[in-house]
């Protein structure tokens, strides 16, 4: 599994001092530390155990279609933003909700945070707007310290903890795609094993069974007949021994293109199989009764 780097943060805001405050509460260490003493006050934690912090990089745009450039960059790099914290309003330009709209037509794991000071919009509109979902958050200005450090830490671990979730599920429909792919071709193997020779490669009386009785039924249903014609090779892998390698290859190559000119030679609709019969199974007798056999001298 990938390294997955949740450090990632973008501020699309069109006041530059709004930007120096997210800088001096993501990457302060004071204001991390007021975080850790909340978490210890809640859940009793002691100095000894406290976490490494996370070291935030953060990008600044001041439009939407600044931020929309610096996605699409961080995408095709590969280094994604986990979150983002969007004003609402940023004239002259796209409003906050337009431009989460097209980050996320780029990106649509990135963990939104809306940030304004104003109800342009209340919560049933943004839902109608952007659908419901659980990457979005809402941060009303001018907002604490600490709220936006919960949004920062629990967001980028949120979205941390889907992406490897996600690759894990990858890899696992990798490996049962991989396995599948893998019985279908042993099975097929098999399967050719069961219904062809070993030495000649052609197809036996398995599979000369099988084609035999689609042509009777095949027959019995046109009302027409049809005829099975026998090339009688006795010792076949005694003589086979006593040639040369170059010999045996085209004896065997004959054997092959007997069995591939009989579909062309076939006329439509017809069942042809070209098989080898090992002699204790050449037997007319197999066929059923009523079907008129002819066996050469």
């Amino acid at each position: 599994m990938s390294v997955i780097d949740s450090r990632r943060i973008l501020i699309v805001d069109d006041n530059r001092a709004i930007h120096e405050d997210f800088r001096k509460i993501l990457s302060s260490p004071e204001a991390d530390e007021r975080l850790q003493d909340l978490e210890d006050d809640l859940f009793g934690e002691t100095p000894s155990a406290r976490h490494t912090s996370i070291d935030f990089r953060l990008d600044s745009a001041y439009q939407g279609s600044e931020a929309l450039m610096l996605v699409q960059q961080a995408v095709s790099e590969g280094q994604h933003y986990s979150v983002a914290f969007i004003d609402m309003r940023m004239p002259p330009g796209w409003d906050g909700l337009e431009t989460i709209e097209r980050l996320w037509a780029i990106d649509p794991e990135i963990q939104m945070v809306i940030c304004s000071a104003y109800s342009d919009h209340d919560w049933a509109d943004i839902v109608r707007r952007l659908g419901r979902t659980d990457n979005l958050l809402v941060l009303k200005k001018p907002f604490d310290v600490i709220e936006v450090l919960q949004c920062a830490h629990a967001l980028a671990s949120k979205w941390r903890n889907e992406r490897a979730l996600r690759e894990q599920v990858d890899s696992l429909e990798k490996d049962i795609t991989d396995r599948t792919q893998g019985l279908e071709a042993a099975n097929k193997q098999l399967r050719h094993l069961a219904t062809h020779d070993s030495l000649t490669g052609l197809p036996n009386r398995v599979l000369l069974d099988d084609r035999m009785s689609q042509a009777i039924v095949h027959a019995e249903r046109a009302g027409e007949g049809f005829a099975v014609c026998v090339l009688d090779l006795d010792r076949l892998a005694a003589a086979l021994k006593k040639l040369s390698f170059r010999e045996r290859v085209a004896l065997l190559a004959g054997l092959e293109r007997l069995a591939m000119v009989a579909p062309k030679v076939s006329s439509s609709g017809s069942v042809f199989s070209a098989a080898r019969l090992k002699p204790a199974a050449s037997q007319s007798g197999r066929l059923r009764p009523g079907v008129p056999t002819h066996r050469d001298p």
